[in-house]
């Protein structure tokens, strides 16, 4: 059901099908969600 797990597309809103398209509509999530991994320590 996770066709980024499975290896069909790189990042969620690369699959057309995907709900990220439809919250990032709604403005509950930035366009720019999607962009690059930045390397480096995140966290608490």
């Amino acid at each position: 059901m996770n066709p980024v797990r499975h290896g069909l597309v790189a990042g969620a809103v690369d699959w057309p099908h995907s709900s990220i398209h439809r919250d990032i509509r709604r403005g509950m999530v930035e366009p720019e969600w999607s962009g690059e991994v930045l390397e480096g320590e995140f966290g608490e």
